[in-house]
């Protein structure tokens, strides 16, 4: 909601208020900064416990949750506190975000580089929401209570969500893998109801607006589907589906075998949602140069490049103990059904 209205006098910002403020969020960018460019050091504790690392985490985002409230109350109305009275606050909220990160570097990163950025990335979210709340102050002083109060609560909902966070790496690769897979399964819909459709309405309605959208056909293709058309996608359509069927069988053989209690699992594990997240958008290509007028150069090449990234996750997937252990995975079955596919599409 945009902030209107001639302000009161007493609503505006003490220059010294303002100035604090200004420090909270330069420190507040500072600190980001440092998160996002790896650039502060780690700290090697002798021993590292789950259970002690959680229950720190949680209740410092609790912490800067609770102080960014006391903030905002002083400032969803009129009249503008003074700096005696909100500079404690400013200054809790300082100390409980530089306790936060603290706990946060305290993570080794033996624990999974896949775990690691999943914790990062949910801090980054806390620092940003608490960034955006003082920027709303400074710049409207006490007379957006609307913004304000809408700003810390997604600071509130920024620091709850500590609490979902995976646990240990495994769980943080197969958060991963559920979210591609069910990106993969979309793009398997999409192209399914352009197969059982009717011609280039079902196409529409199933990808979305593409060029043949626009009232000039400026690709100077025709923008109906032929019969080629039709069976290229339905070839298309089988490579695709060897996608999250191949993914969803993975990720079984993460959740039985998976391990965490080594070094050489825990590698393993980034290694594999390092992979999976390449097949998604190469997909997203396939599906994207299935638009008509469809060009049959750039089609072999997306889904040369979607064969190629299944034949690596397939062929990295030989090494993990995870896959080893997991009799229901047919790895060469996997290999075969992609190779069939795309020697199928490529008769086109």
């Amino acid at each position: 909601m945009a902030c209107g209205g001639p302000a009161a006098v007493s609503s505006q910002l003490s220059s010294p208020v303002k100035d604090r403020l200004m420090s909270l969020q330069d420190n507040v960018k500072i600190v980001t900064t440092q998160l996002t460019s790896g650039s502060s050091t780690r700290q090697h504790g002798s021993v590292f416990s789950r259970a002690k690392y959680w229950s720190d985490l949680v209740s410092r985002a609790n912490l800067v949750s609770d102080w960014c409230t006391k903030l905002a109350v002083f400032f969803s109305k009129p009249p503008a506190p003074k700096l005696e009275e909100c500079g404690p606050v400013i200054h809790g909220i300082e100390n409980s975000i530089l306790a936060l990160v603290s706990v946060y570097y305290s993570l080794p990163p033996a624990e999974g580089t896949t775990l690691n950025k999943e914790v990062q990335k949910s801090v980054i979210d806390i620092l940003n929401g608490v960034e955006t709340l003082s920027t709303i102050i400074i710049t409207n002083g006490c007379n957006c209570e609307s913004d304000c109060l809408k700003e810390t609560g997604g600071v509130w909902n920024s620091c709850e969500r500590i609490s979902q966070l995976s646990k240990d790496n495994k769980a943080a690769t197969l958060r991963i893998f559920i979210n591609n897979l069910q990106l993969l399964r979309d793009a398997c819909s999409e192209l399914e109801e352009v197969t059982t459709g009717d011609g280039m309405d079902e196409l529409e309605l199933a990808l979305g607006d593409g060029p043949c959208n626009d009232d000039d056909d400026v690709t100077g293709g025709s923008c109906d589907l032929t019969d080629d058309d039709k069976l290229l996608i339905q070839s298309c359509t089988r490579l695709v589906k060897c996608c999250p069927e191949g993914v969803a069988n993975i990720s079984r053989s993460i959740t039985k075998y998976g391990d965490v209690t080594t070094s050489d699992g825990i590698e393993q594990l980034d290694a594999a949602a390092t992979i999976v997240m390449t097949i998604s958008p190469c997909v997203d290509n396939v599906v994207t140069s299935l638009y008509p007028p469809i060009n049959q150069p750039v089609v072999m090449q997306s889904v040369a490049e979607l064969k190629d990234k299944m034949l690596v996750l397939v062929e990295k997937c030989r090494n993990f103990e995870f896959c080893k252990a997991a009799h229901f995975l047919n790895l060469d079955d996997m290999k075969k059904e992609i190779l069939d596919s795309f020697e199928s599409i490529s008769k086109h």
